[in-house]
């Protein structure tokens, strides 16, 4: 990610150079809680259902340690989410999925945790990317 802004002189294009790297994908899982980040996980690999529900068991384990059950998980429309194992391994730590409508990222909270995100990476000089994570 690059800045997608930038300042010169009238007439002048913005540029920036910056080493050609081939930067590797990151994905991340988050969950919140009312009172702020509840759990996170940074994975290499793109997110499926395996791996979602390996992220699951991670944030039941914390809502277990603080004491709450029977929580709402909210969740958006990426299909893994919807998979009969993830809603049947959420139910069976007796807590309820429940999902957002299509094309409506402005009901989910998380959103713009992940806005700010991106934006503090996009800020970062492309050398120092590597100590990002």
């Amino acid at each position: 990610m690059v800045s997608r802004c930038g300042r010169s002189p009238v007439g002048v294009r913005a540029t920036l150079t910056v080493p050609a790297l081939r930067m590797k994908n990151y994905s991340v899982g988050c969950t919140m809680a009312c009172d702020g980040i509840l759990n996170f996980k940074i994975s290499q690999r793109p997110y499926n259902a395996e791996i979602f529900q390996e992220y699951l068991s991670e944030v039941f384990q914390s809502l277990s340690q603080r004491g709450i059950s029977g929580a709402y998980m909210v969740m958006d429309n990426v299909p893994f989410h919807k998979t009969e194992i993830i809603r049947s391994f959420v139910v069976a730590f007796g807590h309820s999925p429940i999902f957002l409508p299509q094309y409506s990222p402005f009901l989910n909270p998380i959103e713009n945790l992940f806005s700010t995100w991106k934006l503090t990476v996009r800020h970062r000089e492309s050398k120092k990317w590597g100590a990002t994570f």
